[in-house]
C-alpha cells in the first residue's frame, strides 16, 4: 500500500505509475492531478458516467457472465432509447432509488441517458450530476421491460412523477454496471 507521505513525494507526472504498482491488475489509474485540501472524491465531482452492458442473444457468455447481463428476449432498442430520453433533465428521481434513508434531496440532473445496440450488445449510457442508490440499475431493469414489450416508453414519465419505487421495474443485476468516468 502507498502511504499518503510516500505519494506526496512523487512528482505528479509519475503519480499514476506509482499508484498502479500498488493496485490489483484489474484497477488502473490513468491520470493523477494535484488538488487543494478541500477536494473530496465524491462531493467534488460534477458528474459521473455509467454504462450498463446487456448481452442480447439466446445464449449467455461463459467468459463474460460476471460483467454483462444476459437478456435472452430480443430487445426493442428504439423503444428503450425513447424511454431513456425521457429521463434527461433535472427532476425528482425518488421513484428510481432503492433506498432514501440517507438522502436529503432526490432531485438530480441527468445529462445523458441513451441506449444503443452494437451487434449482440445493448448499452445503456447514463451521465448525471449524481445518483441515488440503485438508480442506474433500476432504470436498466425498467428499460429492459420496455425493450421486451412489457411496458411502454411513456411509462417512464408516470414512474418518475409517482416518486414511488414500486412503480418502476425490477433492479437489474449489478454485474452489468460499470462506472466509466467521473468528471471534476
Amino acid at each position: 500500500m502507498i502511504s499518503f507521505q510516500a505519494v506526496t513525494a512523487i512528482p505528479v507526472e509519475r503519480m499514476a505509475t506509482a499508484m498502479n504498482s500498488a493496485l490489483p491488475a484489474d484497477v488502473r489509474v490513468v491520470r493523477a492531478d494535484e488538488t487543494d485540501e478541500q477536494f473530496h472524491a465524491r462531493f467534488s465531482a460534477r458528474s459521473r458516467s455509467y454504462v450498463y452492458v446487456m448481452l442480447n442473444r439466446s445464449e449467455p457468455s461463459a467468459l463474460l457472465k460476471r460483467y454483462v447481463y444476459h437478456v435472452r428476449d430480443t430487445l426493442d432498442v428504439r423503444a428503450m432509447a425513447d424511454a431513456a430520453g425521457r429521463l434527461v433533465g433535472e427532476m425528482d428521481f425518488a421513484a428510481w432509488a432503492n433506498s432514501l434513508d440517507d438522502v436529503r434531496k432526490t432531485v438530480r440532473q441527468v445529462l445523458r441517458c441513451d441506449v444503443r445496440r452494437r451487434g449482440v450488445w445493448v448499452l445503456l449510457f447514463v451521465e448525471a450530476s449524481g445518483f441515488l442508490h440503485g438508480m442506474v440499475r433500476n432504470i436498466a431493469g425498467t428499460l429492459i421491460q420496455v425493450g421486451t414489450g412489457k411496458r411502454r416508453s411513456d411509462d417512464m414519465d408516470a414512474i418518475t412523477a409517482s416518486k414511488d419505487r414500486r412503480m418502476a421495474g425490477p433492479t437489474a443485476p449489478a454485474h452489468g454496471l460499470c462506472l466509466v468516468r467521473v468528471t471534476y
